[in-house]
This record gives structure tokens, sequence and C-alpha cells, in this order.
């Protein structure tokens, strides 16, 4: 499960997290139980964010890595004598 601290800070993990300029930064991959206590007890300093799809991470790193191809190999696909006018 994925928190987010809103208000003063947090340490987890032998990391501290806080506000933040953003509106907060997110501390993800909490285990259920021990995020469900801590939102419980955070009287809205900590909240629960939505659950992430399981194929949208891995998803979003293959449309990375296939713009970063594209931009690899320059122009790909594009033929450039379709471009000339004759």
């Amino acid at each position: 499960m994925d928190l987010i601290v809103k208000k003063f800070a947090v340490r987890y993990g032998g990391r501290d997290y806080g506000p933040g300029q953003l509106g907060g930064e997110i501390i993800a991959d909490v285990p259920d139980s021990l995020a469900k206590s801590l939102v419980a007890g955070s009287n809205g300093t900590i909240a629960e964010l939505p659950r992430r799809e399981a194929g949208a991470e891995k998803a979003g790193a293959e449309k990375a890595r296939a713009g970063k191809k594209a931009a690899a190999d320059g122009l790909g696909s594009i033929d450039p004598g379709s471009l000339v006018e004759k």
C-alpha cells in the first residue's frame, strides 16, 4: 500500500518523509497491516493512496524504454525521400 505524508515528518525504512512542496512525499509499498495502523493513528497527517494497477507500473516503464529507443534511433521509420518535394 502507498501512503502520502501530509504534515510533519515520518521516519520509515531509515528515511524521513515529509509534507514537501508538492503536497507530500509518498511512502511506497508499505505492508497493508502497518499502513492501516499508521493512517488510523495519524490524525490525518498520513493518508492512504489509491491502489496502483499491477500492470500500470510495468507498462509505464516499457513506454519509457520505447521512447528512449526511438530517440536513439533518430528519425526511426521515416523515409527521408518522402519528405522531399518532387
